[in-house]
Formats: structure tokens, sequence, C-alpha cells
């Protein structure tokens, strides 16, 4: 796994080293699908096009961990179109409307059916 700093500064050196010991602790090779991470304390975590990860959960294991895994499975999603669009389409027959936007959800509907399913996990 190659983690690289956005700005170089200590709380992304210091999110950085945390995330490689997780990464050494933990046997995740069942939830890696990428192979680059940033740390970039001014972003929004997000998993495309690179997966990037704030230093919001620095001295919180468990908390960075499950940014991490969150991130990667997007990726997941991304490796299996099919199987994502047959879920949501089950999704929003069973709970249509789904809140998007603000407080309310992700940035779009799509987007929060897409973490219905990353949250299920």
């Amino acid at each position: 796994m190659r983690v690289s700093l956005a700005h170089g500064n200590a709380a992304e050196s210091q999110t950085r080293d945390e995330l490689i010991k997780l990464l050494a602790r933990y046997d995740l090779s069942d939830w890696l699908w990428t192979r680059n991470v940033i740390i970039d304390e001014h972003a929004i975590p997000h998993s495309h096009p690179v997966l990037t990860l704030h230093t919001r959960h620095l001295n919180n294991d468990l908390l960075l961990l499950s940014a991490f895994v969150h991130e990667e499975y997007h990726w997941y999603e991304t490796a299996h179109p099919k199987e994502v669009a047959a879920a949501i389409a089950e999704l929003k027959a069973s709970y249509p409307g789904l809140p998007a936007g603000g407080l309310d959800g992700a940035s779009d509907e799509e987007s929060s059916y897409l973490h219905v399913i990353v949250c299920y996990v």
C-alpha cells in the first residue's frame, strides 16, 4: 500500500503512520481494492479517483480503520456494477425517495443508495 501526504505536515504524517500500523495489524486482504491512499487534512474522505482520508481520526484507530474500509468498499462497488445496480433497484423498490443532500444523506439520491450498501457491509 502506498500512502502519500497532500501537504506533508505532522498530522498527515501521524495519520499515515497509524494507517500503516493498522494495515500491518489486521488482515484486510479481503477488503483491499486499491493500492494508493492520500492523507489530506483538508479533504472530505472519498474513494475516487484516489482513496483519500483526512486527519480527523488521528489517535482513534477504530474510526480511522472504519473510514478506510468504508472508502475501499466504494471501489468494490465500482468493480461490481451489475450487482450494485441490482441492489439499488431492490432498495429503490423498498425505500423509494431516499433522502439526499445536506444533513439528510449523501450528495444525491444515487450516492445515498450506494452508501446504504457500503454501510450495510
